[in-house]
């Protein structure tokens, strides 16, 4: 057994040697196989009837549930609260809460692993020597990583118990159930609920308190474990890194930006904020530009959102939140490098400069790269749910034309490749197929990023010579 290690992971077959650094493990393999573990036993458990209510729920739509739940995407082909019992909401809830907690152990290990969290080595007191990150330090952050959820979540669960019985007159039992699972799936970003059909959060559109409660922890959730650490140690007069900065600062420029895009084009909609007192346009202005960052909670239908809207959602979606975070999407530091890169361009620079420090090369063509990775399975995704919904016939489905059907479907995708939830209502009446591709681009879209720069971001070998350079005309 190794030294210092828990003994249930000891006892796992190859993490001693993983501990002793002799034989790597891949840890995203690790990760991978944990999910699809825990999505396997929550979508046999959700088979069972003492946690289905009055039908029968087919087992790929178990299986679906469980991959939403666990990898915290709110896609759901059945109404929560009117599908299953008690039972089987606990058990969405588990698989939230182990999906929330493994991802975010699971980036900021990979993180720390391959290099890219050296400031957080010191925050959380671990090995400093290269390549001494042990096992054992893993089990530290994971330590440090549940103990801060579960606080921050503890916090949020008994603010959100106690509006829900001053405000709402809910019994305590009730509130206390409603807070706990609203503020575990809320710091997940996970979007799931538990309101009579798909409702969503509409009965709440008119609670300031809780709306802005809900967004508090969708913000920390989505700011990442690294951040969340710093900002502790910040009070000790640490000096914050640049990931620090830019985090927050991407952060805050794409919720004033999309909150700023929900006032101007929802302000006089009749069917989502044009109805309502203008303090609560505002207010829910501001909940539907939090909630994309992979959340996917809705005051408001979406189909109902005006087209700009819903284009704005996607590329809120698409971006999602921060590294080592709950949320999904390519991560608000990929889109800041990206766009640093093209400033520098324009400004005809060859160095990449923010707050004093500088972007190396390596990191920008890794973004390019995550990006490009990340359409390219948006591309296929769309397309094969369009083959699969018979989208090529170009027959009207119903009453909906094939435009505005594949406009709903690639809305679905997008909501299920950046894990953001957020729904144009068809999901429920997608074929077996559909739904199928949709489990796919869950997990895609939530171990797909992080494989990536697993695969691509560790340090390289140098190159021990290099061909001459000629020019290659582009654009």
């Amino acid at each position: 057994m190794h030294a210092g290690l828990p003994p249930v992971l000891s006892a796992i077959p190859g993490m001693s040697r993983l501990a002793s650094g002799k034989h790597r493990v891949s840890l995203m393999w690790l990760l991978g196989l944990g999910y699809l573990a825990i999505i396997g036993v929550g979508a046999g458990l959700l088979m069972l009837p003492i946690c289905q209510r009055d039908h029968v729920v087919p087992g790929l739509d178990c299986l679906f549930t469980a991959t939403s739940a666990a990898t915290l995407t709110g896609l759901v082909v059945w109404s929560t609260h009117d599908t299953w019992t008690l039972y089987g909401q606990l058990v969405i809830l588990a698989l939230i809460q182990l999906g929330g907690l493994g991802f975010m152990a699971g980036a900021t290990v990979v993180a720390l692993r391959i290099g890219l969290r050296v400031g957080l080595q010191q925050h959380l007191r671990l090995s400093d020597a290269p390549n001494a990150f042990s096992l054992h330090d893993a089990w530290r952050v994971v330590r440090y990583i549940a103990l801060t959820m579960f606080g921050l979540e503890a916090v949020g669960a008994l603010l959100l118990t106690l509006r829900l019985y001053l405000a709402h007159h809910e019994p305590w039992l009730t509130a206390g159930y409603q807070g706990i699972f609203y503020a575990v799936s809320a710091f997940c970003n996970a979007g799931f609920d538990v309101a009579r059909g798909f409702t969503g959060l509409r009965a709440w559109h008119d609670d300031a308190w809780l709306l802005l409660l809900l967004s508090a922890l969708i913000i920390l959730g989505g700011l990442g474990f690294g951040v969340l650490a710093e900002l502790v140690a910040r009070r000790r007069g640490r000096r914050v890194s640049l990931h620090f900065k830019l985090v927050l600062l991407a952060t805050a420029v794409l919720l004033l930006l999309g909150w700023g895009h929900m006032l101007l084009f929802e302000w006089h909609n009749p069917a989502t904020l044009g109805g309502m007192p203008g303090p609560q346009r505002v207010v829910n202005a501001w909940f539907l530009a939090v909630t994309p960052r992979t959340a996917g909670f809705s005051t408001v239908p979406t189909k109902d959102l005006a087209p700009p809207t819903l284009f704005v959602t996607g590329l809120l979606m698409i971006v999602g939140a921060s590294p080592d975070s709950t949320g999904g999407g390519v991560k608000t530091t990929t889109l800041v490098v990206i766009l640093l890169a093209i400033l520098t361009l324009m400004r005809g620079r060859s160095d990449i400069e923010i707050f004093r420090r500088r972007v190396s090369g390596e990191q920008v063509r890794l973004a390019l790269s995550l990006v490009s990775v990340y359409l390219a399975a948006l591309l296929l995704f769309a397309l094969g749910i369009s083959l699969t919904e018979g989208i090529h016939t170009g027959v009207r489905v119903g009453a909906i034309d094939p435009l505005t059907r594949f406009t709903q479907l690639l809305f679905e995708v997008l909501s299920a490749l950046s894990t953001g939830g957020q729904s144009a209502g068809v999901t429920p009446l997608l074929t077996a197929a559909s739904r199928g591709l949709l489990i796919a681009a869950m997990l895609v879209g939530r171990l797909g990023p992080l494989a990536f720069v697993y695969l691509f971001a560790k340090p390289r070998r140098p190159q021990l010579r290099r061909l001459p350079e000629e020019t290659v005309m582009t654009g």
